[in-house]
């Protein structure tokens, strides 16, 4: 073996950190090893030591902050993006964390991508392509409208704070896709104008009328927006978290535009002609879509290059966010029906101890002549009363006041854009109506259980449920020991209640009260 051969891979004082000033956090201090050919190696470490983040800079997806990386002689850090994309062929082939598998192909032809990319001439790689993704049989005809959505990366300063470092991905002023709602301001008109992301603003503390550095020119910050293709601030559609404190986006004028000294990314819209039924749809015309693009990629006589496909179905920084409602809603109305369950319960104990209070009169209407359903109906009253006098001051408070509060909520998390109230029957049914049957229910078998007695025994104060039964033998202990133990399982029923109410209520308050510590501790 050669000298080069024993060190084909060469990694020297290399160096990786994430986040400035306080929130700066070393994850490779210094790394050096050798690698020689076909050398079998393995990265151990606990979780956030560093491995992926190592494994993403010698795969040329990411870059070191410091050191040099040799591979078969030549450096990654002299590569420009064609010379990295070349290296990955070449040498690398990857097993992703996440998997990130084509969602439209099978496990086989997952596993065949990379074959397809090589170095043969084009009719081959489109024979290759036709056999591996069978687009003459499957890929059907998508008529589509494509519109141009070209944007640039560039570094957002604010004046007002030193430290601050981040990105805003800046747009061309849109008004045929993925069009924005303006909620403060205006749209820009001159070229020193833009308009951003209001979630970011509000993050940066950032207000219409302030001046914006972005991509060293200064900016005056026109508008607050809220784009449709960006509810939650996702950088790219494969990070695991979206972020709003370093990552912004704007639309500003194409003179504006013109003027960043900055690389533009080719990104394209599509939409199709025929609105798909549903989301089964949606994904067989994406999926024939893709094998178009694949197809048309492979017979171009220019080196083109898909780098990432995201329908809308899968674009996280359109869906993160009403996904996350969704779950918030199936969870709010699991807690609405136990919260009303307990507080059910606890009023039928009020009612329970209420006829035993009132046994003798109960007994002596009953004496009297009164029924059963007469007393029903009257001790059915009081809970039908205030829970329909709840359940109109719960609505009213929940489409006013309390209505600001969750929407205050979302919209601390999420870049959304201005809505309408409206009422509708199934908020109804299942805030209202379920709840207060519910109540009812719960309120009615405990009092026709109880109203089961005779007159006599309600007369007498005899409402044991069950004949007495016979004592628990304890040991020899002392009088007041057996004296409390004999009180705690005569009482048994009710701790159990008690307990329950009590797990539910902690639950509760550890969710409201530890959430937001665990997220500021996360930001």
């Amino acid at each position: 073996m050669s000298k080069a051969d024993k060190k084909f891979l060469k990694v020297s004082g290399l160096t990786k950190s994430f986040g400035t000033g306080d929130t700066k956090q070393d994850v490779l201090k210094g790394i050096d090893f050798t690698v020689a050919k076909g050398e079998f190696c393995v990265l151990l470490g606990p979780s956030g030591s560093g491995k992926s983040t190592l494994l993403n800079i010698l795969g040329g997806i990411d870059s070191a902050d410091k050191g040099e990386i040799l591979i078969a002689g030549d450096k990654l850090s002299t590569m420009n993006e064609k010379g990295l994309t070349n290296y990955r062929r070449k040498h690398l082939g990857y097993v992703f964390q996440m998997y990130n598998l084509i969602p439209n192909l099978n496990v086989k032809e997952n596993i065949e991508t990379g074959a397809y990319l090589s170095d043969e001439e084009i009719e081959e790689k489109i024979g290759e392509a036709k056999e591996e993704y069978e687009l003459d049989v499957n890929a059907a005809p998508v008529p589509v409208d494509i519109y141009e959505l070209f944007y640039k990366d560039v570094d957002e300063r604010i004046d007002s704070d030193a430290s601050y470092e981040g990105t805003v991905r800046v747009y061309i002023d849109r008004d045929k896709v993925d069009r924005y709602d303006l909620l403060e301001g205006e749209a820009p008109k001159n070229a020193d104008e833009i308009a951003i992301d209001r979630m970011h603003a509000d993050n940066r503390e950032l207000k219409v009328g302030d001046s914006l550095i972005v991509g060293g020119k200064e900016f005056k910050i026109c508008g607050l927006v809220a784009l449709v293709d960006y509810t939650t601030l996702f950088e790219s559609n494969t990070d695991t978290m979206f972020n709003a404190l370093t990552f912004n986006v704007g639309v500003m004028t194409k003179e504006g535009y013109d003027s960043l000294n900055s690389s533009e990314h080719k990104n394209y819209a599509f939409r199709y002609t025929e609105k798909p039924a549903d989301e089964i749809e949606e994904k067989e015309k994406s999926d024939s879509f893709l094998k178009v693009l694949v197809s048309q990629t492979a017979a171009s006589e220019e080196e083109l290059e898909i780098k990432e496909y995201v329908p809308a179905y899968l674009s996280e920084a359109i869906h993160f966010a009403t996904d996350d409602m969704g779950n918030d809603k199936a969870m709010g109305g699991v807690l609405l029906y136990i919260l009303t369950a307990v507080l059910a319960f606890i009023f039928a104990v009020t009612i329970s101890t209420t006829l035993e209070k009132e046994a003798s009169v109960i007994g002596t209407l009953r004496a009297s002549g009164y029924t059963k359903g007469e007393l029903v109906r009257y001790y059915m009253s009081a809970p039908l009363l205030v829970g329909v006098f709840s359940a109109i001051v719960g609505n009213i408070l929940g489409y006013t006041v309390f209505k600001n509060i969750i929407v205050g909520m979302y919209r601390s998390s999420y870049s959304l854009p201005s809505y309408k109230t409206l009422w509708t029957s199934e908020a109804f049914i299942r805030t209202t109506i379920i709840p207060l049957a519910i109540m009812l229910i719960i309120n009615l078998i405990v009092i026709v259980y109880s109203l089961r007695l005779t007159p006599l025994r309600f007369l007498r104060h005899d409402l044991k449920r069950s004949r007495r039964k016979k004592a628990i033998r304890l040991p020899k202990w002392r009088f007041f020991s057996r004296f409390r133990m004999r009180v705690f399982l005569q009482n048994i029923p009710n701790y159990l209640m008690l307990f329950v109410g009590i797990t539910f209520v902690m639950m509760m308050l550890s969710m409201a009260v530890g959430m937001p510590t665990t997220l500021s501790s996360y930001k």
